[in-house]
């Protein structure tokens, strides 16, 4: 799932953008189905065309964008993290023992069931 570097803890996966479903994590539509951001991401958005009635997604298109994924990851690594951009690298390492660990238990779990087959074989 990973693939870039490590940035400071983290892992960058290989989504390189947001899609519809992390929208409403950054923002929200309000009057008139304009999408606006949340406060704490505003001012990356001061730039771009304000939302109107005939342009009303403005903003969400830019927040669609690999330049605005790129921000979050440096600015907001916990809303990158829920929107899936990247991972903590912690729980990439417990993820890969912890399949390392089911394995070994299955394994086990199969030799388990091979001695019981073959006891009761010769019972």
């Amino acid at each position: 799932m990973s693939c870039s570097t490590s940035t400071s803890g983290y892992q960058i996966t290989e989504k390189s953008n947001l899609d519809w479903r992390d929208i409403n994590k950054i923002g929200k539509s309000r009057g008139g189905k304009k999408w606006f951001p949340h406060g704490q991401f505003e001012h990356y958005f001061a730039g771009y065309r304000a939302p109107s009635r005939k342009w009303p997604y403005s903003y969400l298109r830019a927040a669609l964008t690999k330049k605005f994924a790129r921000w979050l990851i440096q600015n907001d690594p916990t809303t990158a993290v829920s929107c899936g951009l990247i991972v903590p690298i912690e729980t990439e390492i417990a993820a890969s023992n912890l399949d390392a660990a089911n394995d070994s238990l299955t394994g086990a779990s199969q030799q388990n069931k091979l001695c019981a087959e073959r006891t009761s074989f010769h019972s």
